[in-house]
């Protein structure tokens, strides 16, 4: 017997069959790249360009610089330090580590431009609480769809990544995450509702070997 199939239902059937290879391998390139950074490496660091729609851009150096125990359990100080046109501003904060997550952040030292440094109160950390860049790539491994590998030139060079997509509070994310950056991160371009919302994050130099721009404060509280 023969089963005649309709042209359009042939073509159908064929994009099927060939999208869910690629969808699979999407996805268990997603998981492979996201392990490591539930378990970050002391050391690590990225740094970035951060532009707005306006064509204002600044820096952004992000860094694993430290590990501490509090109360068995393991806790890591992430650096950001973002340059402003006072000086840099440099955030110190001690944040879980197994699974890491910059968002649960259990304290906070912070050098505003040309100020002081201070300790963040317990009231304020929520302000923190944001994660900023460190957390975008966690963001995509655990909200986003894999859409496939790609080759994304940012000034660090061309880098082999997968374009990675999710939506949060009506903002939609393109993340382009590669194995091997710390932070994974190589670029990010989220869009909101109107143009104006538009931020870019590009990687400009990555590697190892990361120490703080300030000392660590001393051990907290139990």
């Amino acid at each position: 017997m023969i089963i005649r199939v309709p042209l359009r239902g042939a073509v159908s059937v064929m994009a099927l069959a060939l999208a869910a290879p690629v969808t699979a391998a999407a996805a268990q390139g997603l998981a492979d790249v996201c392990r490591p950074l539930e378990q970050p490496v002391v050391g690590g660091w990225a740094r970035y360009r951060l532009r707005g729609v306006t064509g204002d851009s600044s820096e952004v150096r992000l860094a694993l610089v430290g590990r501490e125990r509090v109360a068995d359990r393991e806790y890591v100080w992430q650096e950001s330090v973002v340059g402003t046109p006072a000086g840099d501003a440099v955030i110190q904060s001690l944040v879980q580590a197994s699974p890491y997550d910059p968002t649960a952040i259990r304290r906070a030292i912070v050098r505003p431009p040309g100020q002081p440094v201070m300790e963040v109160p317990p009231s304020a950390l929520a302000m923190l609480q944001t994660g900023g860049q460190g957390a975008t790539g966690l963001d995509a491994c655990r909200r986003g769809e894999a859409i496939g590998w790609e080759t994304v030139t940012v000034p660090a060079g061309p880098v082999r990544a997968l374009h990675v997509r999710y939506v949060r509070e009506a903002r939609t994310a393109d993340v382009w995450l590669a194995p091997g950056i710390p932070f994974a991160l190589a670029r990010t371009v989220v869009a909101g509702a109107t143009p104006s919302e538009r931020v870019e994050l590009v990687l400009l130099a990555h590697g190892r070997g990361a120490t703080p721009t300030m000392p660590l404060p001393g051990p907290a509280r139990q």
